[in-house]
């Protein structure tokens, strides 16, 4: 039919419609080729060189911006119309062949494509496919910035195409609109609206081309929300019965493999957890008739990928090097940030199992890469990446061993996870949190968060899933009565436990979140004596840790009184001890058996004990504590009024309770070998945990918490201070040369190194009453309530001393190392003043500390 149009214009009507048709079959390299011919007849013509596509990119984006300037976009609502008949020819082919490129990974053309229509249409006016410009360049703005920019560009163009008669160029601005700008900025639930918009056009006007592509976006988006799995396969399963009547085969087998097969594994229809084979579909042949689509291919990596890891399957990590053919090519979807996550997640996995590998440091860097990107996408849009951002931090904490930052994170991701619906997403902060206790030897705390995840994964309709947790964790999920992963404790101990029942499992829990959360080694013992005081009945408490190859009382509590950090060293080989009965501490800590004896002094084997003559106790409760596959840690107590005292329901509470105190003993001793502890403090539980730092109150990039966050802080601890008298600190911080830094070494390692400062920061606030926050670009800020100026600038100058110390290097600072300038402000008893003039003086105070030459501490007079 070509061969025998006369007129160009006529040539391109026969031509867009063979071009339909070679998208329809999926055969993108021939659509292209036609399409590029097309424009070539209106005398325009695009070479393959990827520099050049660029550089003309540029200017034609510089030539928009010129021209568009500061206006309101939504002027061009009202651009008149497009009327020179070869200017629409032109926008009917590029928009043919923008789609075409995207989907055939050509990036560069695309784009090219996207930048020349939006031109075109501000030059000519608007034409039925103006809409479909302005929403690739929205689309371009959201590859750029992820910003409201994108956003109020694309709405515009929604607007546009509902205005116009046109559906295809409705079905398209509608489209991608929804799958990728919408979606940086608001929830991802509101893109489902615009797909079924978009697929009830397509599928009304016979636009068949485009009836495939959202059904496999929206299949695929679905499954990334968490939809019910039964029903997605019903949903899906009448879209690709439209889709077959119409001759889309090619599209079917693309949405079979990106949506329907990964669902199909997650409940367990396939025939094993790490392949989609079933009797409808094999991979091999899939990739087989398809291995020359990259878009094909991405659709179905990006299910595998995140198959692989919910499966812990074992080719997860050669598949995880697929990530970048999914960027690539589904550039700008959902399906980037979610696949970004889960390999974010098998590296970390792969760091956990084999940390000492050759290539860790580079596996650590990529991840620190992945997880600023999931950080920024966090920020910018909570509701769809808060959770998964939150889960990724809990499972780097967990690598470093940080072990409150890792329950505290896995907490955020649980509660950000459910308050957006993002059922899958809070199943696996459960089941991540209870491989976490698994592994502190606390099974007993594991298998609370393993059953709701199991709940959880079931009303998600993953039996697949679900099956495959139950075969990992059997002992814990199917018996019902959980087995610890160390040495059992004697029959004496454990012989009245029946099961879950016998503990309070949410008394645990808020205890061991309770010795999570202290800071300093004194702080941990005198929280942790008096949970066993409180949980055991004891008169005595006492408590020896394992250090420095001795054996060391480090608490005790007697009656009313309780002394902490002793240090004094009992020698189990020796006769006599004043404070235990040497004979029986050996027993424990030889055996590992827990031991309990209603009345110590008739007891054959121990009541020849000197310690047992001299006291006579009557109940004894000896447990021994385990750390790594040895005792690490006796708890004794006694009770001298009472026999039969201590219990094995009680011992095995106290039990369960260790294996946190260790995690907390070596936290502490890590934070005080630092030497950044000042006075001690004794804020309320409940005071810290109102200061824990939340989602709406962090910062994204540092984890402390925000500016909004610190103002309000401040201006609560003002009115305190005013009300009692006491005095309130404030330390204003700023990072040294911090522009050149970012010059020289970019913004990456910049932002590396403000998590860095943040993390010695947070460090250094030892009290739950003080807050650390990032207070904008490179500056921080302290907040240190009933503070006085020589404690205050004593903290001050060690965390000057701790960032000095990280020897972060700095080649444009004079020392050649990263330091900070702090200024100090005081607000004393009883003097005048307000917020702003504490933070005014503060930063006069960081400003005299640069002038006197930087890395140093000043505090204001006054």
């Amino acid at each position: 039919m070509r061969a025998h149009c006369t007129d160009p214009l006529h040539a391109i009507r026969c031509i867009t419609q063979q071009a339909g048709q070679y998208q329809l079959q999926g055969r993108l390299p021939e659509a292209i080729v036609l399409l590029r011919e097309g424009l070539g007849l209106l005398g325009l013509t695009f070479g393959d060189d990827s520099d050049l596509l660029k550089a003309g990119i540029a200017d034609i984006v510089a030539d928009i911006k010129k021209h568009f300037g500061d206006s309101d976009v939504n002027a061009l609502l009202d651009a008149g119309a497009m009327d020179d008949p070869r200017a629409r020819a032109t926008m009917q082919l590029m928009q043919r062949l923008w789609q075409a490129s995207y989907y055939a990974g050509q990036q560069d053309l695309s784009m090219t494509m996207v930048v020349s229509m939006t031109r075109l249409s501000h030059q000519q006016g608007n034409s039925e496919f103006t809409p479909v410009a302005y929403v690739a360049f929205a689309f371009f703005l959201a590859d750029a910035y992820h910003d409201e920019r994108s956003y109020r560009f694309g709405a515009m163009a929604m607007e546009l195409a509902n205005r116009g008669t046109n559906m295809q160029a409705r079905v398209l601005t509608g489209l991608m609109f929804g799958a990728m700008i919408s979606h940086w900025t608001r929830p991802l639930a509101s893109s489902i609206a615009l797909y079924d918009d978009a697929f009830r056009d397509a599928r009304d006007s016979g636009d068949f081309v485009n009836v495939g592509v959202v059904a496999a976006v929206r299949a695929t988006d679905r499954l990334i929300l968490g939809h019910y799995l039964p029903d997605l396969l019903q949903a899906s399963a009448r879209d690709l019965a439209i889709m077959r009547s119409n001759g889309q085969l090619d599209m079917v087998e693309c949405t079979i493999a990106g949506a329907l097969q990964p669902a199909r594994c997650l409940m367990g229809l396939t025939r094993r957890a790490d392949s989609y084979d079933d009797d409808d579909f094999s991979e091999a042949g899939f990739l087989a008739r398809y291995g020359s689509s990259r878009l094909y291919q991405a659709y179905f990596y990006q299910g595998k990928i995140r198959n692989a890891y919910l499966f812990d399957t074992t080719d997860a990590e050669e598949l995880a090097w697929q990530m970048g053919l999914v960027v690539q090519i589904l550039r700008g979807q959902a399906k980037v940030p979610e696949t970004t996550f889960y390999v974010a997640m098998i590296w970390l996995r792969v760091l956990q199992r084999q940390p000492q590998r050759a290539d860790a440091d580079a596996v650590l860097e990529r991840v620190g890469t992945l997880i600023d990107l999931l950080s920024g996408w966090a920020q910018l849009n909570p509701a769809n990446h808060g959770a998964s951002g939150w889960l990724v931090q809990a499972e780097l904490a967990r690598y470093h061993h940080d072990m409150p930052l890792a329950l505290r994170a896995y907490r955020q991701a649980m509660d950000a996870a459910h308050a957006s619906g993002y059922l899958h997403i809070e199943a696996l902060a459960n089941e991540l949190c209870g491989r976490f206790w698994i592994e502190q030897d606390q099974p007993r705390v594991a298998v609370t968060f393993l059953q709701d995840a199991v709940a959880l994964y079931r009303r998600w309709g993953a039996d697949g899933k679900v099956a495959h947790l139950l075969e990992q964790h059997a002992s814990l999920l199917n018996a019902g009565v959980p087995v610890s992963t160390s040495t059992p404790a004697s029959v004496t101990a454990t012989a009245g436990v029946q099961g879950n029942a016998a503990l309070d499992l949410g008394s645990i829990i808020k205890a061991s979140q309770a010795l999570a959360d202290e800071v300093g080694l004194r702080n941990v013992l005198q929280h942790l004596i008096a949970i066993v005081r409180e949980n055991s009945g004891a008169q005595v408490a006492r408590l020896l840790l394992f250090d420095g190859g001795a054996w060391r009382v480090e608490a005790e509590m007697d009656g009313s009184q309780l002394t902490v950090l002793q240090a004094r060293i009992v020698a189990l080989d020796g006769s006599a001890d004043l404070q235990f009965p040497l004979t029986l501490l050996r027993y424990v800590v030889r055996t590992g058996e827990a031991l309990i004896d209603d009345n110590l002094t008739l007891s054959p084997r121990f009541s020849s004990d000197p310690y047992v003559q001299r006291q006579q106790p009557r109940s004894v409760l000896c447990l021994p504590i385990r750390q790594g596959g040895r005792v690490a840690c006796v708890l004794y107590l006694e009770n001298n009024l009472t026999d039969s005292t201590f219990t094995a329901e009680r011992a095995e509470f106290l039990r369960t309770l260790g294996g946190q105190a260790m995690i907390s003993i070596a936290h502490a001793r890590m934070v005080d070998s630092l030497e950044l502890r000042v006075a001690e403090r004794t804020a309320q539980l409940e005071d810290a945990n109102d200061k824990l730092a939340t989602l709406s109150a962090t910062d994204g990039l540092t984890g402390l918490a925000n500016r909004r966050h610190f103002d309000e802080i401040l201006a609560s601890e003002w009115g305190r201070a005013s009300r009692t008298g006491m005095p309130l600190a404030v330390l204003m911080i700023d990072v040294d040369h911090f522009k050149k830094f970012n010059d020289c070494y970019g913004h990456q390692a910049g932002d590396a190194c403000l998590r860095r400062i943040a993390a010695a920061l947070q460090a250094g606030t030892r009290r739950s009453s003080d807050l650390a926050a990032r207070y904008g670009g490179e500056e921080f800020s302290i907040v240190l309530p009933n503070t006085d100026g020589s404690t205050a600038w004593q903290l001050a100058d060690v965390v000057r001393g701790a960032i000095e110390q990280l020897a972060m290097p700095h080649a444009r600072a004079p020392s050649g190392l990263v330091t900070i300038s702090i200024g100090v402000a005081i607000c004393r008893a009883g003097s005048p003043g307000s917020v702003a003039g504490l933070l005014r003086a503060a930063d006069d105070a960081l400003y005299l500390a640069k002038d006197a030459g930087r890395n140093r501490v000043h505090l204001a007079a006054g």
